[in-house]
């Protein structure tokens, strides 16, 4: 079981974004995959534009 499994077990009202890290290094010439970016940008969205209230947003 996942943190998101364990946090939706205690409230199911509760909606919980993962803000996924990048798969590069910080510094490096080396850009983030697609997926990653594409990930990153609709959990962004979601917790702008989301219509629930109760909120987890989890970053690394």
């Amino acid at each position: 079981m996942d943190l998101r499994e364990k946090i939706f077990s205690l409230d199911s009202e509760i909606e919980v974004l993962i803000f996924p890290e990048f798969d590069c290094t910080f510094l490096s010439n080396f850009s983030p995959t697609k997926e990653i970016i594409h990930e990153r940008i609709k959990t962004l969205f979601k917790l702008l534009f989301g219509v629930k209230k109760k909120v987890i947003f989890l970053t690394s």
